[in-house]
């Protein structure tokens, strides 16, 4: 599975990639924390957050966020984002 969202991760970047490609700051959290990089998923969780990104309203029951939801930096976003 790792390897699937690797190569998600890379067509994300790719110039004329669809909007559903996770090409958003909020999106590529999802991929870095799918392929298991803590830092970088919150640290564009947190760029989500100052771009005032809508997709950061979903950010308690996104799946992909499972692994790093007991990090202090995901729980103080939850608290910013007023969803916990």
């Amino acid at each position: 599975a790792r390897g699937y969202w690797k190569q998600v991760l890379a067509l994300s970047t790719m110039k004329n990639n669809p909007p559903e490609m996770y090409n958003s700051a909020f999106g590529r959290a999802i991929l870095f924390a799918q392929i298991g990089d803590k830092s970088k998923s919150l640290g564009l969780l947190e760029q989500a957050y100052e771009e005032r990104s809508l997709a950061m309203t979903e950010i308690a029951i996104e799946p992909a966020f499972d692994s790093i939801a007991d990090e202090v930096r995901f729980k103080d976003l939850l608290r910013k984002v007023g969803v916990r």
